[in-house]
């Protein structure tokens, strides 16, 4: 039976499928412009017909919920809801601080040496930065007007940060240096699917940046 991990709340969609011992088997990852209706299912799709599978040996399902934009966001989660809902597929969900956090675990602590830590940066829309400090409490974060960034990553001593925020918002940026990410976005669902705590959903609700219209 198969994994299939779904991202749609970042800049970059991504979906990865895996077998039955966490072997990847497909993924595929593309820049977000609000088309994930019209390509995530077709790509998913056409994975599935190269491996010689089918939707229904979807056994596990695992999404990223949120922070995100609406348009994307809603896709990737109701393409997980479905998928599980009709497979009776076990349905997981983990959020997008946390994920970004693993993205960079494990060499951050090696590389960044003694604290403080690099700081996750995430897009809160145009004029606003989420800051999370902790990957042991990712999801504790604060939100931060634009113009107020560069003076409260000083206020914390922080010299680097990761994440996901605009090229816009990185060029406010004064004294940070932005890191890369380093694991793969199957090798960080996948970490996911091997804890054995990993949250379980009936139904995956979708944590939108801000409230739709």
């Amino acid at each position: 039976m198969l994994s299939l991990a779904i991202n749609t709340a970042t800049s970059k969609s991504s979906f990865a499928i895996f077998d039955a011992n966490l072997k990847l088997l497909a993924e595929k990852s593309w820049p977000a412009k609000n088309n994930e209706a019209e390509k995530l299912l077709p790509e998913i799709s056409k994975s599935l017909k190269k491996l010689k599978k089918n939707f229904t040996d979807i056994s596990r399902v695992i999404a990223v919920r949120g922070p995100g934009s609406f348009t994307g966001l809603r896709v990737g989660v109701t393409v997980a809801n479905t998928i599980a809902h009709l497979n009776n597929a076990k349905l997981y969900a983990i959020d997008t601080f946390e994920y970004l956090w693993h993205a960079r675990i494990p060499p951050w602590r090696e590389e960044c040496g003694s604290p403080p830590s690099p700081a996750l940066l995430l897009y809160a829309g145009r004029g606003g930065v989420y800051v999370s400090f902790n990957h042991e409490n990712a999801s504790k974060a604060t939100l931060i007007n634009l113009p107020d960034l560069n003076s409260f990553l000083k206020k914390h001593k922080v010299k680097s940060a990761f994440g996901d925020i605009s090229e816009e918002q990185k060029a406010t940026l004064k004294d940070i240096n932005f890191l890369p990410g380093h694991n793969t976005f199957s090798e960080t669902m996948s970490s996911f699917l091997q804890n054995p705590k990993l949250k379980s959903f009936t139904l995956v609700d979708p944590i939108y940046i801000k409230k739709p219209y």
